[in-house]
């Protein structure tokens, strides 16, 4: 290859999932002499992607036409050359992986390290990464290591996508747990309509008992349901002071109180100011 770049320098491992690839190299250049028959380690995955040109690939006996935007992974036990046409050169890039994983028993361990052979066309435009790769390693910015692990994990995820194309598998991903879901439900439960909020609509929606959502409440925020009420009317209603113009009378009766007083003398007790002299401390 001339003009080409070799980064077998770079301490690299990247992680996608269970997936454990250490990088052992990133080449790209163009084309000047055939590549004869090779195989790879027991470990070892190699992508090749072609940026443009034209050439043809032999692998375990079976010709492949290689030209732009074409994909293809060989993987141990997989014998395999390549030949370039002189009459349109092509180039590649190619990123030598070492698997590394500690169990090759995920969904996504076994997709990528399953597939001994790829052949097909670049549907998830990677040409993007490569081409990112190729620029930090041109510039060499501060953060081009991370720009180019993070291209790498990318290439990576996309790879896993076209291998799962016409396959039904149904990723497996972390969830909420109850907890965290009654905490979302908390939080958006007194955002507002403070008039209406009562301990039993909240138990309601949390699917407890209202003695378990008093405890529940209690464990979380070390607040009962009346005190965890107060404070978001009350942080509501310092917002509204400082970020708009509402008479206070106005916030008031947003806020669901019956007069300007009773509000006013909640705000006090709860801040230690009135509404009025909050708003001008923070002008």
């Amino acid at each position: 290859m001339s003009g080409a770049f070799n980064l077998d320098d770079l301490n690299m491992t990247v992680e996608v999932g269970d997936l454990k690839l250490k990088v052992l190299s990133i080449k790209y250049g163009v084309f000047t002499v055939s590549i004869g028959a090779h195989i790879h380690s027991n470990n070892t995955y190699e992508l090749h992607f072609v940026p443009f040109g034209k050439g043809t690939l032999i692998a375990n006996g079976k010709k492949y036409e290689l030209y732009k935007n074409i994909l293809y992974m060989t993987g141990p036990d997989v014998v395999h050359e390549q030949y370039f046409d002189p009459n349109e050169p092509m180039a590649e890039y190619c990123i030598c992986f070492e698997n590394r994983t500690p169990k090759n028993d995920s969904d996504i361990a076994k997709l990528f390290l399953g597939k001994n052979f790829y052949y097909g066309e670049d549907f998830d435009n990677l040409a993007l990464e490569f081409e990112r790769i190729n620029k930090d390693n041109q510039t060499r910015h501060i953060a081009y290591y991370e720009s180019i692990k993070n291209s790498i994990e990318r290439i990576v995820i996309g790879l896993l996508k076209i291998y799962s194309k016409d396959l039904q598998i149904f990723a497996k991903v972390p969830t909420k747990t109850l907890d965290d879901k009654r905490i979302s439900v908390i939080d958006d439960f007194f955002l507002w309509d403070y008039p209406n909020k009562t301990l039993k609509d909240l138990a309601l929606r949390l699917s407890l008992s209202q003695r378990q959502t008093q405890r529940f409440l209690k464990k979380h925020y070390n607040l009962s349901f009346s005190q965890k009420k107060l404070n978001a009317r009350m942080d509501t209603a310092k917002s509204l002071l400082k970020n708009t113009s509402l008479p206070v009378k106005d916030i008031s009766e947003r806020l669901g109180y019956s007069s300007l007083e009773h509000f006013s003398f909640a705000f006090k007790k709860h801040t230690g100011v009135s509404p009025r002299v909050y708003r001008n401390s923070i002008k």
